[in-house]
C-alpha cells in the first residue's frame, strides 16, 4: 500500500518511498471452491488518496529474486496485476469515509 502524490519531486524515482506490506496472505487465508481460490482482506481506514497493490508467488518467497541460470522459470512464478487506486473524501456533513475507486 502506498500514498498517492502529484507532481513528484524527482521524476526520475522508480520507487514510491510511502510503499509498505500491510498483509502477508498464507493458504490458510485462502477459501477453495472447486478450481476458483479466494481470500478476503479488509483495507484499514484511509486518511488519503493511496493506492493498493497486490502480489503474489507459488514459492514460500517473501520477495522475488533472480533465477539462477538453468533454473525452470515454471517452478517459481509471481504475479503483479496493477494498482487499484482509492480515493478518500467525505461526504459534507458526515463523519464516514467513501472510497471510491479514481477513474
Amino acid at each position: 500500500m502506498g500514498d498517492v502524490t502529484v507532481g513528484q519531486s524527482d521524476p526520475n524515482l522508480d520507487r514510491n518511498p510511502s510503499t509498505r506490506v500491510i498483509a502477508r496472505l498464507t493458504p490458510k487465508d485462502w477459501k477453495r471452491d472447486g478450481e476458483i481460490i479466494t481470500a478476503t482482506y479488509r483495507v484499514p481506514k484511509l486518511a488519503k488518496n493511496s493506492y493498493i497493490w497486490f502480489r503474489g508467488t507459488n514459492t514460500q518467497e517473501l520477495e522475488p529474486t533472480p533465477d539462477p541460470d538453468g533454473e525452470n522459470p515454471w517452478d517459481d512464478l509471481w504475479f503483479y496485476p496493477n494498482p487499484i487506486l482509492c480515493r478518500f473524501s467525505r461526504a459534507k456533513g458526515q463523519k464516514g469515509q467513501k472510497l471510491p475507486i479514481m477513474p
